[in-house]
């Protein structure tokens, strides 16, 4: 039996999008490494293809698809036969579930685009900050902000000024709280990139209302916290060890926003 595309529903269409994220999903973790390797060395996102990192070896296309390339190579650069960091297919395979999970829990919306661009940001960014213990201004701000824009847009277009309000009040509670914390510790809790990338993520939980953002705030540190313990615990270095903050940041508001339809029946959320 045939399906034309004009008789599908909107749950149909939904599991059609749902499927192509997935597809974009591992195209993108793909690029997302190279950001992750080029950013912190100053490095252009723009010249140059893909290199092997030890031989220096030009990177084929049969041998960069997503996830597929490092299985049928066995984890090896067909050249060197160095290994290949297990962060790319890990990167490629999360990019791919976040779209996915970000795709079906928000819905078919304008502004789940704003917050798939939003999310795959802050997964280069947690990556890069477990590496260097660093959050680039270079992906920070254009992610934030090409965010903030489509939200904004969106909100003015569709009249949903309340919205916009809260984001910017939670971006800017956000935002204040995380400074006077790294104020008060003299930059020992915390560094200031974190401080920085607060007011995008505080905006983006204030599109569902107060109480997602205080739940994301919680669960932000209480993530942190955890890890923290575990680490300090099992590791001798473990209490003098720098922990990059800005994953946890960023899981907590990821999974809050994944959350918040669940948590409609139990906390009054905004139509959108």
């Amino acid at each position: 039996m045939n399906v034309s595309i004009d008789s599908l529903n909107s749950d149909q269409w939904l599991y059609v999008w749902v499927f192509l994220s997935a597809l974009f999903g591992l195209a993108i973790g793909s690029f997302l490494n190279v950001v992750i390797w080029r950013v912190p060395l100053n490095m252009s996102l723009i010249k140059g293809g893909s290199i092997c990192p030890k031989c220096r070896k030009e990177i084929s296309a049969k041998e960069n698809i997503p996830l597929f390339s490092y299985i049928f190579l066995r984890g090896k650069c067909k050249n060197c036969k160095a290994k290949i960091s297990k962060q790319y297919p890990a990167v490629e395979l999360l990019t791919s579930i976040v779209w996915v999970i970000t795709t079906w829990r928000i819905g078919l919306h304008l502004y789940t685009f704003g917050f798939l661009i939003f999310f795959t940001g802050l997964i280069a960014l947690s990556t890069i900050d477990i590496k260097t213990k660093l959050l680039p201004n270079k992906i920070v701000y254009p992610t934030g902000i090409i965010f903030v824009v489509i939200i904004s847009s969106w909100a003015i277009a569709t009249n949903n000024i309340e919205i916009l309000r809260n984001c910017l009040i939670v971006g800017i509670i956000y935002f204040l709280f995380l400074f006077a914390i790294w104020f008060a510790s003299n930059g020992k809790a915390m560094g200031f990139g974190d401080v920085r990338l607060s007011f995008f993520l505080g905006f983006a939980m204030g599109f569902y209302g107060f109480m997602i953002s205080y739940a994301g705030m919680l669960l932000s540190f209480i993530l942190g916290a955890v890890i923290g313990i575990f680490i300090a615990t099992l590791t001798k270095s473990g209490r003098k060890m720098k922990i990059p903050f800005g994953p946890f940041l960023a899981s907590g508001t990821i999974i809050v926003i994944w959350c918040a339809s669940m948590l409609s029946h139990i906390i009054e959320l905004p139509d959108v």
